[in-house]
């Protein structure tokens, strides 16, 4: 009878837990995040973005915390070509402020056709690859000097830049208690 009263008591639990996850809702969409007085608008939900794989993290935010200036790269193809702008720009509007409101330094960001590169490019280079200029992977990374936004699809550039600009902002999810993939 004890065995029998077990199990049930068992049963219950695990109902209970069970319908307690169910009936969670999910955290609401999170687009913006404010850091000292000035408000960051990220295209996607920020929770989506931080899914985003990430690689070489610490050298990454390492690289991005000392820029001293910006290119970004990025192969001339029509297909890709205005989801890169797009992806750039919202890109190094936040860096740009973020520079000049949290460090109160200047950093020019500028943008090179790859095939124009040349030796006398010195900064930090990031590099855009779509699904029509070369992707194999939705993530940021390293790729010798250069970190790397790639999507798979066209739209998800803007996802992988949100992920990037996101590095700088981890301090602030901490304390919203969001967790940030390691």
């Amino acid at each position: 009878m004890n065995r029998l009263y077990t199990i049930l008591i068992i049963s219950v639990v695990a109902v209970a837990l069970v319908a307690g996850c169910i009936g969670q809702t999910p955290a609401p969409a999170l687009y913006n995040l404010t850091k000292d007085g000035i408000e960051y608008v990220f295209s996607n939900d920020i929770y989506k973005a931080l899914d985003v794989t990430i690689y070489d993290k610490a050298f990454i935010s390492e690289e991005l915390m000392s820029a001293q200036r910006i290119w970004i790269l990025f192969k001339n193809d029509t297909a890709d070509n205005a989801y890169v702008a797009l992806a750039s720009s919202e890109l190094t509007s936040k860096l740009v402020h973020y520079y000049a409101y949290t460090q109160a330094r200047l950093v020019k960001a500028s943008g090179v056709e790859l095939s124009d590169l040349n030796n006398t490019v010195q900064g930090t280079l990031i590099e855009f690859r779509g699904p029509n200029t070369g992707a194999n992977a939705t993530s940021v990374s390293l790729s010798g000097s250069r970190i790397l936004l790639q999507a798979l699809n066209a739209s998800e550039l803007r996802l992988v830049a949100d992920r990037l600009a996101l590095l700088l902002f981890e301090d602030e999810l901490k304390e919203m208690n969001i967790t940030i993939p390691i």
